[in-house]
């Protein structure tokens, strides 16, 4: 299981609380139920299709064998996956504290905050569909393929 932490980041508590210490942060890793981590997926590489209403099923790459190889599938992530858009509100600061009124709300607009975090100094890393890893910065994650007719944002403000 060692393969699913940043060898940087610290593991949390050992019984967290509901809702409270469940999230990672830009150092250490998340926590749900029986798994753990501090990775994340690229959910819209979930084939099972459709999630509810905010997240359309032509978005989805059907087969993994055809989404082209830029595709993000993991990067280091405060949450076990997520479904960016290029549209997506940067969380508050690069740390992992997510947003207004705490942590990483389930709501459209706001999932790239997932990915954003400052792990590797003001990036992450990302592993891509074709098998290839690069560290990206925070900023061009809002710049990534990350679905089915992604358009990306160049002018993200970041804090």
């Amino acid at each position: 299981m060692r393969i699913m932490f940043c060898p940087i980041t610290r593991r949390p508590k050992e019984n967290p609380i509901l809702g409270e210490d469940w999230w990672g942060t830009a150092k250490t890793s998340w926590r749900v139920l029986e798994a753990e981590g501090s990775y994340g997926m690229n959910l819209w590489l979930d084939n099972e299709g459709e999630y509810r209403g905010d997240f359309p099923k032509e978005k989805y790459y059907s087969q993994l064998t055809i989404a082209p190889a830029v595709v993000p599938l993991y990067g280091d992530s405060v949450w076990v996956g997520s479904w960016p858009e290029g549209t997506d509100q940067p969380p508050l600061d690069l740390l992992g504290r997510g947003y207004a009124g705490g942590g990483f709300p389930h709501t459209k607009g706001m999932f790239m905050g997932r990915f954003a975090i400052s792990r590797h100094g003001d990036g992450i890393n990302v592993g891509f569909v074709d098998g290839h890893c690069a560290r990206v910065r925070v900023k061009s994650l809002w710049t990534l393929n990350w679905h089915q007719g992604f358009q990306p944002n160049y002018n993200v403000k970041l804090p």
